[in-house]
């Protein structure tokens, strides 16, 4: 399986397109350039200690420096000193933060849940709205007026 998803680069914030995946044991988080999955790069899902929903990591903070990133599609994997920060497509996000959340859990690497089904799409929502300020240059509080 696995889809085609915008990842942003640790070091700069640039992003660049690739294929994300999972290993079919469920032990890694892999992407490539392409669908054909030679020359991957991975994480160890035993190797992440958290994630996050929306633009949190420092990755996304110089991102948005420079170009849009939209906030309802950021999830972030903290690793080792590092984080994978994904653009996951708005129709997708969901799957994978719910999907990767149980696998953390359920392999212990989380010690709760980072949003529920309900939480979701209430952060969802909050996300959107935020980033809409965002890009009218317009405090939250007054944009929702």
């Amino acid at each position: 399986q696995g889809m085609q998803v915008t990842k942003i680069n640790f070091a700069n914030g640039k992003k660049s397109t690739k294929f994300l995946w999972l290993s079919d044991d469920f032990s890694q988080i892999r992407w490539a350039k392409a669908k054909i999955r030679k020359g991957y790069s991975k994480v160890e899902v035993s190797d992440v200690r958290d994630m996050s929903f929306g633009p949190l990591s420092n990755s996304f903070q110089k991102a948005l420096k420079f170009q849009d990133v939209p906030f309802n599609e950021c999830l972030s994997l903290y690793h080792s000193n590092r984080t994978l920060d994904l653009l996951i497509p708005d129709a997708r996000i969901k799957t994978w933060l719910m999907g990767l959340q149980w696998l953390l859990f359920s392999q212990k690497r989380l010690s709760t849940p980072v949003v529920s089904e309900s939480q979701f799409i209430f952060k969802k929502v909050a996300l959107k709205l935020k980033h809409e300020a965002f890009l009218s240059r317009t405090p939250l509080t007054k944009y929702l007026v």
